[in-house]
């Protein structure tokens, strides 16, 4: 699994999409950089299924 790092913290695609549904939406809608991780993030987990899943779901 491909690692990310969010402020000096490496974390899996999991815990990215964890921290993309709290309340760190401005933060990362301000950020391009972490903006076009997100999309990639949201992508890969379109591709595997996951997406659909209730526990992923990602406005």
């Amino acid at each position: 699994m491909k690692k990310s790092k969010i402020n000096g913290r490496v974390m899996s695609a999991k815990e990215l999409v964890k921290r993309i549904k709290e309340p760190h939406k401005r933060l990362i809608s301000d950020n391009p950089k972490l903006l076009s991780q997100f999309r990639r993030v949201r992508e890969q987990l379109r591709k595997q299924g996951l997406l659909g899943k209730r526990s992923l779901i990602i406005a």
